[in-house]
């Protein structure tokens, strides 16, 4: 990535969860290029869609997706290199999202897993929804399938 490159974030989707992910996006741009002054900073695009999603009702899948379609294209149009999206549940659509956009779409899972370290027991603290997609737990799976390991050496399950 150059620094000069537009970072896309498509928030929204519980709306307290952007600004911690940008937060995130500002400490690693310090970390990584060592940015101390405005200038130093990538430009930034953030668009936060509010999204048919409510904990008291069933989601209603095609339309969740078309929405976030619609966000990601939007975000798109401005210009970014690439679009991070900081909602673990988005990602039970990654694969349609991803065709939708001709920029990369990063997947947080994917990048998330990747950084597990060999051995290691996990933990997931996570939403209902996310939870039950189960989008972790195959995640850790094909990795541990990759590396070799053993899930059963963990305590607790899967379920």
């Amino acid at each position: 990535m150059s620094t000069r490159d537009t970072i896309g974030i498509l928030g929204g989707m519980g709306p307290k969860s952007t600004a911690p992910f940008l937060d995130a996006v500002i400490r690693q741009c310090q970390v990584q290029y060592a940015a101390t002054t405005d200038i130093d900073f990538p430009p930034i695009m953030v668009y936060s869609l509010p999204t048919p999603f409510c904990l008291d009702r069933p989601i209603d899948h095609t339309l969740m997706e078309r929405t976030i379609i619609r966000g990601l294209q939007r975000l798109e149009a401005t210009g970014v290199a690439y679009i991070a999206m900081p909602c673990n549940s988005a990602h039970i659509y990654y694969e349609a999202l991803a065709r939708s956009v001709s920029v990369p779409l990063l997947n947080m899972i994917s990048e998330t897993v990747a950084q597990v370290p060999l051995g290691a027991c996990v933990t997931l603290v996570a939403t209902p929804i996310t939870h039950e997609s189960k989008l972790y737990q195959q995640g850790l799976e094909r990795l541990a399938s990759t590396l070799s390991l053993s899930l059963r050496g963990c305590r607790g399950s899967w379920n």
